[in-house]
């Protein structure tokens, strides 16, 4: 209910202010994205090289220059980014980082919550990179900022928007391997100086490279901007998923060559913001819907599970005397999940507060505190202290230290007969040593990371009753280097390598987690009679080290590489991605193979007028 109301209200808004906006119609420079500078390793706008954190960067540009539709293409760009994927192209996939279990990691979607309280992950193979202006990726823990799950890091999606500029559209189609077609369209529009929409859409099909591995998949999503007088500013955003798939299965133990599923997701939120040259205030109400039904006719089943996250976030940023900043905040949510007819509720209110000080011009201290209190599982306190040393104006050394944690899902806390109403949060405490540096042609960083993990929640079997208790410990520790170079010649590209070790209380290695995972690219391009001429030729590649499974098999390790060749005339752009260049045969997980070599031919044209 809350979700129609936000519907019904961006769009009587924008019909309003749209009529109040006709007379002005200035026409500016052409821009199409008007997104602040925001990092997510800070509440505080920040540069990146200051925070004392790791923080990768993947621009809108970028995902383009990569020709990839889905986010788990892009994990070769993260260090210690750990992909999850059952394999079929609309199947659920899962991204981890430093070791961590997918539940560990924190989607956000322009700063609120994105994870599905039921299963306490999401599913990124529905995120359309489309819709994207910027992703900001935090690795390490960052609980003292954002709360539940942010244990192995946050992933901060930041959508497109529209500000002042002459009209934008974009339309791209796509077909390649196993019959599969993409078509995204994106238009952005002004009315004067006040008011901006942008809207996007991305419809994907394919039949699969498996028996039962269609699918068929829409997108759909906008952003409302409204600038009611300065400094005042409401948006109105909006996201719609729908996907039919079929589910496969394993090929090992339980293939389902008939089961199907169906997906729905409905994202909105609206955000009131002002900005002085003292002080920033904000505020977002936002509500997330998410259903999902699976059916397996050979085992005769049915089942659907829906649940509904709402919430609302106020925070305030100032100045602290001439040369320190703070950030402190509120946060509410009410979580509902229908599962098996069974309808639950939980809520958590939450309070926060960062100071970020300079000392001296050789040390910025950021201390930052959270408390959560929840219906089930109580309080919950979520400390981080780090301190960063400047060594000139293009490098810096780190230090943090973090309190973080993981919060029980609706499933685990109520599923009918297996849950545990008694489940306490998982706890880690990390620390982390690192270098940045920051040089006009060359980027990148090294870090060390070590994090203790407690109250684990792990099936098992107590007073004869199977279900999830706080019994499991783990110990990860590692090293990450990144580095990327661009020039203002025809090269650029980037490497990243992380060697790591995650063991449980037993000494075992976790399960799906590498020790050593490597990624990187070149990118060769040239453009030619006052840039209206661009040819480019990019190759990338990843390596995986061998992974234990849920059997206690070995994976093996793999690698994979692709290349993209770019031909650009004028606005209009063709291109072909040949994926696994090689043809490797590999799983991610066990029982679910990934597909062979496979292509795609792209046709963009982009045009502002």
């Amino acid at each position: 209910m809350v979700t129609w109301l936000f519907l019904l209200y961006g769009v009587s808004l924008f019909g309003t202010v749209f009529a109040e906006a006709e007379e002005d119609t200035t026409i500016a420079e052409p821009q199409y994205t008007l997104e602040e500078v925001l990092v997510t390793a800070s509440r505080i706008n920040e540069s990146p090289l200051k925070l004392p954190a790791q923080v990768t960067i993947i621009e809108g540009e970028k995902i383009r220059l990569h020709g990839v539709s889905d986010f788990g293409d892009l994990s070769y760009l993260i260090p210690s980014g750990n992909l999850s994927s059952f394999g079929y192209l609309g199947g659920l996939s899962t991204f981890t980082m430093r070791n961590g279990r997918s539940e560990q990691v924190l989607f956000l979607l322009d700063g609120r919550p994105l994870n599905d309280p039921q299963n306490g992950v999401l599913n990124i193979s529905t995120i359309p990179l489309c819709m994207l202006h910027r992703i900001e990726v935090v690795r390490g823990g960052a609980s003292s900022l954002w709360g539940a799950n942010a244990m192995g890091g946050v992933v901060n999606l930041m959508t497109k928007r529209f500000g002042q500029g002459l009209p934008y559209t974009r339309i791209a189609v796509k077909n390649g391997s196993h019959n599969t077609s993409v078509s995204e369209i994106e238009f952005g529009r002004s009315a004067g100086r006040s008011v901006g929409l942008f809207v996007s859409a991305e419809l994907k099909k394919s039949d699969g490279f498996r028996t039962n591995s269609d699918y068929n998949g829409t997108n759909i999503g906008g952003h409302l901007s409204y600038s009611i007088r300065p400094p005042w500013e409401l948006s109105v955003g909006v996201r719609r998923y729908r996907g039919e798939l079929g589910i496969p299965g394993d090929t090992v133990f339980f293939p389902t060559p008939n089961a199907r599923e169906e997906d729905y997701r409905l994202d909105a939120d609206v955000r009131l913001r002002r900005v002085s040259s003292l002080s920033e205030t904000e505020i977002q109400v936002f509500s997330s819907e998410t259903w999902n039904t699976y059916r397996n006719p050979d085992l005769a089943s049915r089942e659907t599970n829906r649940n509904n996250l709402s919430g609302i976030q106020l925070e305030r940023r100032f100045p602290l005397l001439e040369r320190h900043k703070g950030a402190v905040g509120f946060y509410g949510e009410r979580a509902i999940g229908d599962l098996r007819r069974e309808e639950w509720r939980t809520h958590v209110y939450s309070g926060f507060a960062q100071f970020d000080m300079n000392f001296s011009p050789w040390m910025d201290l950021f201390t930052a505190t959270r408390v959560d209190l929840h219906s089930e599982y109580g309080r919950q306190l979520s400390p981080s202290i780090g301190v960063t040393f400047p060594l000139g104006t293009v490098c810096a050394l780190y230090l943090n230290w973090n309190r973080s944690f993981r919060a029980p899902t609706l499933n685990e806390l109520y599923y009918p007969g297996f849950g545990n109403s008694n489940l306490n949060p998982e706890l880690s405490t990390g620390v982390e040593l690192g270098l940045k540096m920051e040089f006009p042609t060359i980027r990148g960083g090294i870090a060390h990371f070590r994090q203790k993990v407690e109250d684990m929640i792990q099936f098992g079997v107590e007073d004869g009753h199977w279900a999830p208790y706080n019994v499991g410990d783990a110990s990860v520790a590692g090293t990450e280097l990144d580095i990327e170079f661009s020039r203002e010649g025809p090269f650029s590209g980037g490497l990243n390598l992380t060697i790591s070790e995650a063991l449980d209380g037993s000494g075992s290695q976790i399960m799906y987690q590498p020790r050593i995972k490597a990624g990187g690219y070149v990118q060769v391009g040239k453009t030619f009679r006052d840039e209206k001429l661009e040819g480019a030729v990019l190759v990338s590649g990843e390596f995986t080290g061998e992974r234990i499974s849920e059997t206690d098999e070995e994976l093996g390790q793999y690698g994979l590489i692709h290349t993209k060749f770019l031909w650009r005339i004028l606005n209009l752009t063709v291109f072909l991605r040949l994926r696994n260049l090689l043809d490797s045969q590999y799983e991610v997980r066990q029982g679910y193979p990934m597909p062979g070599r496979d292509h795609i031919l792209g046709l963009e044209w982009e045009l502002w007028d």
